[in-house]
């Protein structure tokens, strides 16, 4: 059966990952609880900020501690691959056109000028750059 749920009532699973699931989530294996789904784990920082490095390395450290089947390891390392392929999500024009003005203001040496221009300019810039643009309006 692929991909549903266990057929054996959990008193009578056999499968060592239902029992490896029931003693992580302190079912016991006569709970009369057969019913209930598994609870969802929280999603991992890497996956909500769009990190595929650090998502890379959360699912080595889950399958190395034996936390995520190599199965579900598996799906996601796939998953990464086909997002790789993907490349660069698209920025629309304005949002383009909204960088090179802050890139423009920076080369000619003036601190984003409104929230909205720092706020764009904490996405797109490197953390030393945005120091050193900090710096700048200190001075401005």
């Amino acid at each position: 059966m692929a991909g549903g749920s266990c057929q054996w009532p959990v008193a009578k699973c056999r499968h060592q990952s239902h029992a490896r699931w029931r003693a992580a989530n302190g079912r016991a294996a006569a709970s009369g609880n057969d019913d209930l789904p598994p609870s969802r784990p929280e999603s991992p920082r890497a996956v909500t900020g769009k990190d595929l490095h650090g998502l890379c390395w959360w699912l080595v450290e889950q399958v190395l501690g034996g936390d995520l089947e190599t199965s579900r390891a598996s799906v996601v390392a796939t998953l990464v691959r086909v997002l790789l392929a993907l490349g660069r999500e698209p920025v629309d024009q304005d949002e383009m056109l909204r960088r090179a003005e802050i890139h423009g203001l920076l080369m000619h040496g003036v601190p984003p000028r409104t929230p909205d221009e720092w706020e764009r300019a904490e996405r797109i810039l490197s953390p030393e750059t945005l120091e050193m643009v900090k710096g700048w309006a200190a001075d401005w």
